[in-house]
């Protein structure tokens, strides 16, 4: 579980966001260039819309720093966006040699003195777009938070608020370069108003041409690979077991389901990743060989994980739930989950609600 947990933190603190106030221009619609406008709703969703697009399109290379309550840490961050591609390389500067790379085949990590591996988590992990569109403006509310241009990394950036609606996830602050649309810095915020996790970027050089050296780095080359098979909606063949969430939040559905083998047995392992556009959590279910009933919770910063262990008449098995939730909303999922008659035709359906 520690290891499912430390790739779902490494890929969500490339994501989340922040908050403070604001100074320095007018703000403007990306759009609008050199125009003077009233601040209004429809231009900070626009803004979005156009850094996801700026993640996707540019290449650059930065330093930012992390933070979660007392820990902080410095990172560097190498992206490729040339020819198509969409890689990314972030280096620990702190600290043991630690560093990830991810590609459109995987996401490849690695630390001193232990051998790298490779896992295709595919859509699982939710990358730049994580704030576009996609999510329900019934859920979260976006506005500018000034309209005043705050400086960060001695750029201008529009600041955005997207908050939500109610106490099943959190709230988030954006600091969003006015000249490339790339996220500068970012906050998150618990229902409290609370800043519980800070991205910030100290130096960033944005649509650059990367050395020769920059993108070798980014080849994941022969690593040990985690074998993983998409769990196909179209068919019910495979024998398993089957299950489901009772009750997720409001807004949340099936984005993306998976199963894998299991690290320390021959089991298979099925993987289900919930999201409302914006946030996320995923639920792995298991085997369990001990046979003991249990229920237990933990967090690292921001990410929580519950784990709780259930019976099927004479079978057992281990149900965890990751993610950037609250707490009490991680439990009650956890606790919701129960086995089905027909597993895939039930994910089949709530993936098309």
């Amino acid at each position: 579980m520690k290891e499912i947990l430390l790739i779902k933190v490494w890929i969500l603190l490339l994501l989340f966001v922040f908050s403070l106030q604001a100074f320095g221009e007018v703000v403007q619609s990306p759009n609008e260039a050199g125009k003077s406008r009233v601040i209004s709703e429809k231009s900070a969703m626009l803004w979005l819309k156009h850094m996801s697009a700026a993640f996707e399109k540019l290449s650059y290379r930065g330093v930012f720093v992390y933070q979660q309550g007392s820990y902080l840490e410095t990172l560097a961050v190498t992206r490729d966006a040339s020819k198509g591609r969409n890689r990314e390389r972030v280096i620990h500067l702190d600290g043991s040699f630690r560093e990830m790379v991810m590609s459109e085949s995987g996401l490849t990590y690695a630390t001193a003195g232990k051998e790298a591996r490779s896992i295709k988590y595919g859509s699982l992990m939710p990358m730049a777009g994580k704030f576009t569109d996609s999510f329900s403006e019934a859920y979260y509310k976006v506005r500018y938070a000034s309209q005043r241009t705050d400086r960060i990394a001695g750029r201008k950036a529009a600041v955005i608020v997207i908050a939500p609606i109610d106490q099943y996830r959190y709230g988030y602050q954006l600091w969003i370069d006015t000249e490339s649309s790339l996220m500068l810095k970012s906050v998150m915020f618990d229902g409290l108003g609370k800043i519980i996790e800070r991205l910030q970027f100290t130096q960033i050089d944005v649509d650059v041409k990367l050395s020769f050296e920059e993108l070798a780095a980014m080849d994941q080359g022969d690593v040990k690979s985690n074998q993983l098979v998409n769990i196909d909606f179209s068919s019910e063949a495979g024998g398993t077991w089957g299950w489901e969430a009772g009750w997720v939040p409001d807004g949340f559905s099936v984005k993306s389901a998976v199963q894998r083998l299991s690290p320390d047995s021959e089991d298979k392992v099925d993987a289900v990743i919930y999201s409302d556009g914006i946030a996320n959590f995923s639920v792995f279910v298991e085997p369990e060989k001990s046979r003991v009933l249990s229920q237990e919770s933990d967090s690292i910063g921001v990410m929580v994980a519950v784990s709780k262990v259930f019976r099927r008449e004479k079978s057992y098995f281990h149900v965890t739930v990751v993610g950037a939730v609250p707490l009490g909303v991680a439990e009650r999922v956890a606790a919701s989950v129960r086995p089905i008659r027909k597993p895939l035709e039930r994910l089949k359906k709530r993936s098309k609600e």
